[in-house]
């Protein structure tokens, strides 16, 4: 963030940067599969609660290459179960033009069902209620809850990731790029598309079958080297 001079796209930051943030996150969710969720949160607990949560947010966002869009989160329960697939929409006006494929690793399918039944404890807990019906919230100092939003992602990780909250876009096509995947799945993976070249379209010749195992070879990978992990809560956790 103290360069003042770019090569490239301004905003994908070194790879390092985005290891070191995510370490950071992974370290708060370390910290918080400590506390007993049937108690209240210890006072000075929001931020590495709010962090935690973070982690949830990036670990699935980039995955899908999510827009910063108003609640991005999607709830495990949308996602197939089996198959890991996953159909969303992040830049529409309700026709379904822009919505895509997505794919959720096994791994993370998991922790998505752990921490949503972890959040549900801590509402409990706290007597607090979902706001707009999200599993996935942040919380203000005084232990009101809050959707998440990209101006909230982006206060909650100013202090280690200094970036737009769109930023797990740009990375990921980046390492979708060095991991050999065309630029015709790549658009796919990011719902770059105009009128009448749609992917899904009655005359598209898009290999849906085929994207969906390249995403299945190559996004594993790239969530490991960026530092993503199933965290335990209850257990050690690494």
């Amino acid at each position: 963030p103290s360069v003042n001079g770019y090569v490239g796209c301004r905003f994908c930051p070194e790879l390092r940067l985005v290891q070191d943030a995510i370490g950071l996150a992974r370290k708060a969710v370390r910290e918080t599969a400590r506390l007993d969720p049937g108690h209240k949160l210890p006072e000075g607990a929001i931020p590495t609660f709010n962090r935690a949560v973070l982690y949830l947010i990036w670990y699935q966002g980039f995955a899908l290459a999510a827009r910063a869009i108003h609640n991005p989160y999607i709830p495990s329960a949308k996602v197939s179960q089996y198959k890991g697939v996953v159909s969303f929409a992040d830049k529409d006006d309700g026709s379904g033009h822009k919505a895509r494929l997505g794919w959720i690793p096994k791994d993370l399918h998991i922790y998505m069902v752990q921490e949503e039944a972890w959040l549900r404890q801590v509402e409990r807990t706290h007597r607090l209620k979902e706001p707009d019906g999200s599993p996935v919230f942040f919380l203000t100092d005084n232990f009101r809850p809050v959707s998440v939003r990209p101006g909230i992602i982006e206060e909650v990780s100013r202090d280690i990731y200094p970036f737009p909250a769109n930023t797990q876009r740009k990375v990921m096509r980046f390492m979708l790029h060095n991991a050999g995947v065309s630029p015709e799945m790549i658009e796919m993976y990011l719902g770059h598309w105009h009128e009448r070249r749609e992917p899904w379209g009655r005359w598209s010749s898009f290999d849906n079958q085929g994207y969906l195992a390249k995403l299945r070879n190559v996004i594993p990978g790239i969530l490991k080297e960026l530092g993503f992990k199933h965290i335990r809560r209850g257990n050690r956790p690494e």
